[in-house]
């Protein structure tokens, strides 16, 4: 029996985030979602984790990051969260499994590059379809096989049609990890036969340690002034990174202006 991976969704693309340092992502690993980490952990150790798992969440909260850290602790092997004191992917990782994951040179992982790669935009049947030769292929090495399919909602409907039917013909010890940040636009056939997990903005101590790792020289009001204008530490980001300092040091200027014509307007009136 063959199996497949698959109404059109995209009217037009999404804001196309600035890719991370991949050097930093494996220094720091997964930035907050601790107790998403946990549950996904707890259900890998009891042999609980659903064949295709959807992450959804904003736009710039770490989805992508988070499934390709998922992908090592399955790659890696059998999970013991009774030896770790802290129930985090990052801990669940063998260093070489790591280095082949962000090398994108890890036999048993399909992984695509999603958003950073505007060019495969809308996804079509030809994505599914590989992923679908990848699973029915003997595996490189013993154990899992991982496939990373980011943008869910970018894919065009032959792509969800090939994908429904994998879905209903899940390979053995094969495991999709998807993202979205709409699910919405999804058909309901494809979001009833995958377990969702939601993830959210970080906090604000974790949102700045995620700028910083990326800006290390921004300052404290540079820093005030992202998060307010977006809690998606990605979007701020990308703000950041198209212009968002110059737009900025404008912007205080307009202030300062606006603060001085204020305090002579008070003090000829009052």
């Amino acid at each position: 029996m063959t199996s497949g991976f698959g109404k059109d969704v995209l009217e037009e693309p999404a804001m196309v985030l600035p890719p991370q340092d991949a050097s930093l992502e494996r220094r720091h690993g997964v930035r907050g979602h601790k107790e998403a980490q946990a549950r996904v952990l707890n259900l890998i150790e009891a042999n609980r984790l659903p064949h295709a798992l959807l992450l959804t969440g904003p736009q710039g909260i770490g989805k992508k990051l988070f499934s390709k850290q998922l992908a090592g602790v399955l790659l890696s092997g059998r999970v013991n969260t009774s030896l770790r004191s802290e129930k985090t992917f990052e801990s669940f990782i063998s260093p070489e499994d790591e280095k082949h994951i962000y090398a994108h040179t890890h036999p048993n992982l399909w992984d695509d590059q999603g958003e950073d790669n505007p060019q495969l935009f809308p996804y079509k049947i030809e994505t599914i379809r590989s992923v679908s030769s990848f699973f029915q292929k003997t595996a490189g090495i013993e154990g899992a096989r991982v496939a990373l399919l980011p943008d869910l909602h970018l894919f065009n409907s032959q792509a969800l049609n090939a994908l429904l039917k994998g879905l209903e013909e899940p390979p053995c010890r094969s495991f999709l990890i998807l993202t979205s940040h709409k699910p919405g636009v999804l058909p309901k056939t494809i979001l009833s036969r995958v377990h969702q997990l939601r993830l959210g903005y970080p906090d604000t101590l974790t949102y700045e340690v995620i700028i910083r790792q990326q800006v290390p020289e921004i300052d404290g009001q540079t820093l005030r002034f992202l998060k307010s204008f977006s809690p998606s530490p990605g979007l701020a980001l990308a703000c950041w990174r198209l212009g968002g300092e110059t737009h900025f040091q404008r912007y205080e200027r307009l202030l300062l202006i606006i603060l001085q014509d204020a305090r002579q307007t008070a003090t000829s009136t009052f």
